[in-house]
């Protein structure tokens, strides 16, 4: 890109004398892309007293000794679903040779036949003359990475995981202790049963069961966080 000033240009004072001529444009191309991953799990055995005697989740002794300590999550695990995030974008331009209107000689046409493919006048014809250096003709990229944009959408996206994983291990902790108080009441005589209790406990582990590992509202889960983390930049960019 060869530019002078509108001044020169109105004043008919450029011209360029050249053997041959060619002008190339510029594709211009930006990306970026990274990501951030993580997952959690953890195991809590049973809990005792100090004295080796099981107890509840708010420490007192259980009323069967033979029977497992508290435990919190399925079995003593908790887990949070896997959350992988993503950001990524790109953009495209393109820059525009030319030369600010001007007498534009090629004294070789042979020379410019066989260099370009076009005799000097077909040159000279297509030549792209609205450059000027007066103002900004190049096209070029922004900047398209906006990194405080992307830290906020990351904090947002990990928060929404936590609140999942707290989500998950609460239905793990009610499950838990409602299987717990469900044992205890079967192992009640017949007579001292409770039946509305037991269908109560036994309905809080089938709402819950759908939360377990492997299960449908934890699949759903997994799905929607990987859909909110698959591009925090929010949007993409211009192509």
């Amino acid at each position: 890109m060869i530019a002078s000033t509108d001044a020169a240009v109105r004043q008919q004072r450029n011209q360029l004398s050249t053997a041959t001529l060619s002008v190339t444009n510029l594709h211009n191309h930006a990306e970026y892309s990274g990501s951030q991953s993580s997952f959690g799990i953890s195991y809590s055995g049973e809990a005792h007293d100090k004295q080796g005697n099981p107890v509840d989740r708010e420490g007192k002794p259980l009323q069967d000794p033979n029977a497992p300590g508290y435990q919190s999550g399925w079995n003593g695990f908790n887990a949070a679903p896997p959350m992988v995030m993503n950001a990524k974008g790109q953009a495209e331009s393109t820059t525009y040779g030319g030369i600010s209107s001007a007498r534009v000689t090629i004294r070789d046409n042979s020379a410019q036949q066989a260099r370009t493919g076009q005799d000097g006048l077909t040159t000279l014809a297509t030549l792209n003359t609205n450059v000027s250096s007066e103002r900004d003709g190049s096209n070029r990229l922004g900047t398209i990475l906006n990194e405080q944009q992307i830290n906020a959408n990351y904090n947002i996206v990990s928060a929404f995981g936590q609140e999942v994983s707290t989500f998950l291990s609460n239905r793990a902790k009610e499950s838990a202790e409602a299987q717990k108080a469900l044992d205890e009441e079967r192992r009640k005589d017949p007579q001292q049963q409770n039946p509305e209790r037991i269908a109560q406990l036994q309905q809080t582990l089938d709402n819950n069961a759908k939360w377990q590992p492997g299960g449908n509202g934890q699949l759903l889960l997994t799905a929607v966080s990987g859909a909110f983390s698959s591009n925090v930049t929010g949007s993409a960019p211009p192509h």
